[in-house]
């Protein structure tokens, strides 16, 4: 029917209509067709032909387009919806039911998917889309052309993750256009930094710490702003820079150099450097400490340029205070420094009794027990330098320490009982520090000296008197 103000209505209708074409029960398409007005269907839409709608279109029960569609206009399907040819969305679409997309699916507006939407070919969206439901596709293409192409997923309305193209000026030579991944906030507004990709230098940046269970492989160079632990193995084969704190429990091999502003840490395996660190392998011991291991060559090489600006190698630090260091005495040696300042030093006081205190030592010779050639060494027996002077002695007498052998693929950070397979007992040897022993020397000479000088004079007055 025809309602008085121009509309046609079809199928069973109870009022005047408010589309100019309106359609409440199925409705069958299968040539090339075009609706240049607002259009409602309450029932089945089959479509097998080219259908464009340049206006408003309402779709109440299930839509089946065969061939091309073409909406220019708002779109709502309530029903369930199927496409297996392409179509294009020029202005807003909302789907409520399930949606099946089998052939291109172009949006140039605003889209909204309440149900589940199957994508089995390219998408391509240029506004934003929305789905309170499941999306997949064979291929998503989101365009903003100059602008930021935002992905984002949400949650109750709110975004809790984005990744995005940035606005960055694209100057050629692959320049700008960069890949960003954020992290939103309960406000669904406030966004935090993750990582980024330069399009042009590949370069991948991870702005918070990074945890990696499994191996990792950079075929190029790797740079990390901020703190990283590495639960597995790292390889980078260009250099490694790290602006912050750097921990991995498992090994790392670094083929180029390896540059860390923070601090540096590997667990029980081992730390294999390239480049400027010849090949040396570095690890840290159970308890943290450095261990450097190369069995074909120097172990640690430390070099300054002719235009050296200061003659440190290394430098010894507690609490935030220079405790001593390494570094030239000139350019053909070097001097060992150890902090004796005497604005650092109280209760001073001048040596007495050192003589005596030398006559208790028990200067000897002797060789080590594992040393094969038997080379006599001349030296002291840590403990009973201690009795004399004990700040030149390191260690317990007689202490040991126990090294268990554990599995091959266990936690380094969740060690079980189960884990170690046998434990080995180790002596904790005792250390002498023999610089220690040159201040009590030095007295122990003055006092010598002074003694000698005593008894010459004694015996000089004797000859003269005789």
């Amino acid at each position: 029917m025809i309602s008085p103000a121009g509309n046609v209505l079809v199928g069973s209708v109870t009022d005047q209509g408010t589309y100019k074409l309106q359609v409440n029960g199925a409705m069958l398409v299968t040539a090339p067709s075009k609706f240049g007005d607002d259009l409602e269907i309450d029932g089945e839409l089959n479509a097998n032909g080219i259908a464009t709608f340049n206006s408003d279109a309402s779709y109440n029960g299930t839509t089946d387009f065969n061939g091309t569609a073409n909406m220019n206009g708002t779109a709502i399907f309530n029903g369930e919806s199927e496409f297996n040819n392409a179509i294009q969305f020029s202005n807003s679409i909302t789907v409520d039911g399930e949606s099946t997309f089998d052939g291109t699916a172009v949006y140039n507006n605003a889209a909204t998917f309440n149900g589940e939407a199957t994508f089995n070919n390219l998408v391509a969206m240029v506004g934003g889309v929305t789905s309170a439901g499941t999306v997949q596709g064979a291929a998503l293409t989101i365009d903003n052309g100059a602008g930021y192409a935002t992905f984002s997923i949400n949650n109750t309305g709110k975004a809790r993750w984005s990744f995005f193209k940035d606005s960055t000026s694209e100057s050629g030579s692959n320049a700008g256009g960069n890949f960003q991944f954020n992290a939103v906030a309960d406000d669904g507004e406030t966004a935090t930094e993750i990582y980024g990709i330069n399009r042009a230098s590949y370069l991948t940046t991870f702005y918070k710490t990074v945890t990696i269970t499994g191996a990792v492989t950079a075929g190029s160079t790797l740079a990390v702003t901020g703190a990283t632990t590495l639960s597995s193995t790292l390889v980078v084969t260009g250099a490694l820079t790290a602006n912050s704190s750097a921990a991995i429990a498992s090994s790392l091999t670094v083929g180029g150099a390896a540059d860390v502003v923070g601090n540096f840490s590997v667990g029980s395996a081992s730390l294999a450097l390239g480049g400027t660190a010849y090949g040396t392998t570095i690890e840290s011991n159970a308890n943290g400490g450095l261990i450097v291991n190369n069995a074909s060559g120097v172990n640690a090489y430390f070099a300054k340029p002719t235009s050296y600006n200061n003659g440190v190698y290394v430098v010894f630090n507690y609490n935030a205070s220079n405790i001593g260091q390494i570094g030239l005495a000139s350019t053909s040696s070097v001097s060992y420094g150890t902090t004796s300042d005497y604005r650092l030093k109280e209760n001073v006081k001048v040596h007495v009794g050192a003589l005596d205190r030398v006559m208790l030592t028990k200067p000897i010779r002797y060789n080590f027990i594992a040393d094969e050639r038997k080379e006599e060494i001349d030296g002291f027996l840590a403990h009973e330098i201690a009795e004399v002077v004990p700040n030149a002695v390191f260690g317990i007498k007689d202490a040991v320490f126990f090294h268990p052998t554990l599995r091959e693929g266990y936690d380094p950070a969740d060690v079980q009982p189960e884990d170690v397979l046998d434990v080995t007992e180790h002596v904790d040897p005792q250390m002498i520090d023999h610089s220690k022993l040159v201040p009590l020397l030095y007295a122990a000479l003055q006092e010598a000296t002074m003694e000698i000088r005593t008894l010459k004079k004694r015996f000089d007055e004797h000859v003269a008197l005789h």
